[in-house]
């Protein structure tokens, strides 16, 4: 099992609970087997867990079965839905904290018959009941887009937001008095989950070992049988500081301008279903070309960190390509079909003239769309652990994409499907950008990649975030799954592992190339 696997396995870790009103009785005679729910493949849930990466901690009590009586919830998800649906508004404060050991915050505000909002730090979610609008906060009034959809069961897409899940069987589940307390001024009582003796993977990468820093979860439940409190925490010598945290607080008043239609000025509406095309037009990319049959366009171009390129495009076939060779559907799922007509591939990739992270694919209608960064390769050798750059005199440094000030020639490149063996083909295309346009950060290049995906999912286009299990091997990853940081630290492991592709392994001197002779 990988790292990620094993960090995903604790995020999604969960238990049983049952309500306060048979808690003791079940808790001191009932030994029982976990059953986790049946998920749901939807499109919305998938969506909505972008708004509030911060409420991951509730995925820890999630997705298995309560010890209940007749009559009473089955699950969590289903004890928190009945709670919302029997409540007339309700108010959710999340926490989790960040690099800087601050806390990012989101919030949820709930009414019963109207809708809801939720905010946070990467994204505003808006839904009247009608219709729901998705943007990102802080976006220049320039590039604002403000993502449309109709709306679904705002209940459901609350508890999916809250990201619940499957959970492993064997968690220990203890009655903790230690931690009741009034919330509110009504009296909680507190519960806490120990998860299996979880694992880690030692330093050197070669086996597991037990997690020096185990896992637990509080949970508060009140009288009426709610879930008001959850907090996730890791024992650090001897201490139990608090993580992630989340609280709901039912049949308060919600501010009126929180549910109220007021979009942000400026910014371009997208209606979902046609979230691609209407994202990134082809009548209005900022250039195209033909090879083999293809039609390449470039929608995006951002100038990156150290002479990188942060590139958008899309691959279809020609008019002409398409009459003669009519593409094949291809089922993916129950739910997907794709067009078979050409890839541009999503994995990190090496060539002569330079190399590429690939930061996230789409596909929709037969055009296949890549977010990609252009990275220059720079040879090198190591000496005592330490990097020089080779050969010495004159290093190795493939061109800069930017042939001229300002004319940037960006490489393309894709295959035909269905067609076996099929050779890659390769169209440079120009692209025209102003001189001084700033340079933008990797985290900011990341970041932008995401808010692009969390807003052109929807039904009948396949959308992906990647990133890196280990070398050459690459993993799909749901915008929604994961937070503008998170990622970024994914594109970094990528930059890594191509960096590393530029070593060159020097045994034989008569091997190394002549060295330019000096005056």
């Amino acid at each position: 099992m990988t790292p990620q696997e094993l960090e995903e396995q604790l995020r999604q870790l969960g238990t049983d609970w049952p309500v306060p009103s048979v808690a003791d009785a079940v808790m001191a005679r009932i030994e029982s087997g976990l059953v986790p729910p049946p998920r749901r493949a939807s499109w919305l849930r998938r969506r909505a867990v972008s708004l509030l990466a911060t409420a991951a901690v509730l995925a820890a009590a999630a997705g298995t079965a309560w010890l209940f009586g007749l009559g009473a919830p089955t699950t969590l998800q289903a004890q928190m839905k009945q709670s919302l649906e029997k409540s007339r508004t309700a108010h959710i404060v999340t926490s989790k904290l960040d690099d800087r050991g601050g806390r990012q915050r989101g919030e949820i505000w709930y009414e019963r018959g109207r809708g809801f909002r939720a905010e946070s730090r990467d994204e505003v979610i808006l839904d009247d009941g009608r219709q729901q609008w998705a943007w990102h906060p802080g976006t220049k009034e320039s590039e604002l887009v403000i993502a449309r959809r109709a709306s679904r069961d705002g209940v459901s897409m609350i508890i999916g937001s809250l990201q619940f899940g499957d959970a492993p069987a064997g968690s220990v589940r203890r009655r903790a008095p230690e931690h009741d307390r009034e919330i509110d001024g009504r009296s909680c009582r507190g519960f806490v989950v120990i998860p299996p003796a979880p694992q880690v993977v030692k330093d050197n990468g070669s086996e597991l070992v037990p997690d020096p820093h185990p896992p637990r979860l509080v949970v508060l439940i009140d009288a009426d049988e709610r879930i008001v409190y959850l907090e996730e925490q890791r024992q650090v010598d001897g201490r139990w500081p608090a993580g992630r945290e989340v609280s709901v607080a039912y049949d308060v008043p919600i501010p009126a301008e929180k549910l109220a239609v007021a979009l942000p000025t400026g910014g371009r509406v997208i209606n979902t279903d046609r979230a691609l095309e209407e994202r990134f037009p082809l009548d209005k990319a900022l250039a195209r070309g033909e090879a083999d049959g293809l039609l390449f366009a470039v929608h995006d171009l951002q100038r990156g960190p150290d002479d990188m390129f942060y590139v958008v495009s899309s691959v279809r076939g020609t008019a002409e390509y398409l009459k003669k060779h009519p593409p094949k559907r291809r089922r993916l799922n129950l739910q997907v079909t794709i067009l078979d007509v050409a890839d541009q591939g999503d994995t990190a990739r090496v060539d002569q003239d330079g190399s590429r992270a690939a930061l996230a694919s789409a596909e929709a209608d037969g055009v296949h769309y890549l977010w990609w960064l252009a990275v220059r390769r720079r040879s090198f050798t190591e000496e005592q652990g330490k990097r020089k750059p080779y050969p010495d005199s004159e290093p190795s440094v493939t061109p800069s994409l930017e042939v001229s000030p300002g004319k940037i020639r960006v490489p393309l490149q894709a295959f035909h499907r269905g067609s076996p063996g099929a050779e890659l083909i390769r169209a440079n295309i120009d692209v025209f950008l102003a001189a001084d346009q700033p340079v933008r950060s990797l985290a900011g290049l990341a970041a932008r990649a995401r808010h692009d995906t969390l807003l052109i999912q929807a039904p009948g286009a396949i959308v992906s975030l990647r990133g890196m299990l280990n070398d050459r091997e690459m993993r799909g990853i749901a915008p929604d799954q994961i937070t503008d940081s998170d990622f970024a630290k994914e594109v970094s492991r990528q930059l890594v592992w191509l960096h590393a592709c530029d070593k060159v392994n020097v045994t034989d001197p008569g091997m190394m190339p002549p060295r330019k002779s000096g005056p």
